[in-house]
């Protein structure tokens, strides 16, 4: 029988629903990855907000023939921030099924343990945004940008409006179009020239 209590226990139960739909948060976009105008791959990124926590997630799959053969290139990214202040990445990125990049990075609250296929090290300063990051909010006013590629921070130039520059540390550069601060293309260096993500529509 339905009684004042079933009926109390039903309302907790609904605005503890409401509570957490109301503080979670997501967002899904896909791109698609060309090299001299061929279809190479597809990226993936999400942004995922429960409270005070983001969580971004990138994953990518592409193949590219060239002169001197073909190359596949599988990467996963995640990243977490807290009230704004990066709190952990990792970064495994595969080419033709071997590990070319990798990176791990983790906050004591105080310095970032950071750890790469080639080497160790720290970080001594909060880190407050991120390449992940980047495809969700436009970098306004950012200097550097944590790079989960390198485990770097890297410069950031705004070379027009809603366009950006990121210098990697070996000397390229990729450039980021924004769109109502939502990225709408990458360019980056590829084995055969510039290779472009662009967000699928």
């Amino acid at each position: 029988m339905f009684n004042l209590q079933s009926y109390k226990a039903i309302r907790v139960a609904i605005a503890f629903f409401l509570l957490i739909a109301s503080n979670l948060h997501a967002q899904e976009f896909r791109y698609e990855v060309s090299s001299l105008g061929i279809k190479a791959g597809e990226v993936q990124v999400s942004r995922k907000v429960n409270g005070n926590v983001e969580q971004y997630h990138i994953s990518s799959n592409s193949s590219v023939d060239y002169l001197f053969g073909k190359i596949t290139v599988v990467n996963t990214t995640s990243t977490t921030f807290k009230d704004g202040v990066m709190q952990s990445c990792f970064l495994r990125t595969d080419k033709n099924g071997e590990v070319d990049k990798y990176c791990s990075a983790n906050y004591d609250g105080k310095t970032y343990q950071v750890q790469t296929e080639s080497k160790k090290f720290t970080i001594n300063q909060p880190v407050t945004f991120s390449i992940t990051k980047m495809y969700f909010k436009e970098p306004i006013g950012v200097s550097e940008i944590f790079s989960e590629v390198w485990g770097e921070l890297v410069p950031v130039t705004k070379t027009k409006p809603n366009q950006y520059s990121l210098k990697q540390p070996d000397g390229k550069y990729h450039r980021y179009t924004y769109e109502n601060g939502v990225i709408v293309e990458v360019e980056v260096p590829s084995p055969i020239g510039k290779a472009h993500i662009r967000l699928k529509k």
